[in-house]
């Protein structure tokens, strides 16, 4: 009988490229990714599921300000990010003590 053997996988060396592997690294297999769009364009998003995104290299894309980077969800997540734009009503001190 022949043992498949897998190596581990390289994590980033900067602490918050781990953290960031912890928290997005579970669905590493089906992940999307666009060229930095202009304000106000729609990114042109595509889908990856030939090969799995590495974690050094989802460090490097999401520290690259050319490149946008995603992860899918499973069934099931245990985390969730919330991005408020600076210009948003959402974004002041009355919006906030709500």
């Amino acid at each position: 009988m022949v043992a498949h053997f897998h190596p581990p996988k390289s994590l980033p060396a900067d602490p918050l490229g781990q953290r960031l592997h912890e928290i997005f690294g579970r669905n590493l297999w089906d992940f999307i990714e666009a060229p930095a769009s202009a304000p106000g364009q729609k990114p042109k998003w595509r889908t990856i599921t030939d090969y799995p995104l590495r974690p050094r290299i989802l460090w490097q894309r999401w520290q690259d300000l050319t490149t946008l980077i995603g992860v899918r969800f499973d069934g099931l997540t245990t985390y969730a990010l919330i991005d408020i734009d600076a210009e948003s009503p959402y974004c002041n001190v009355e919006a906030i003590a709500q």
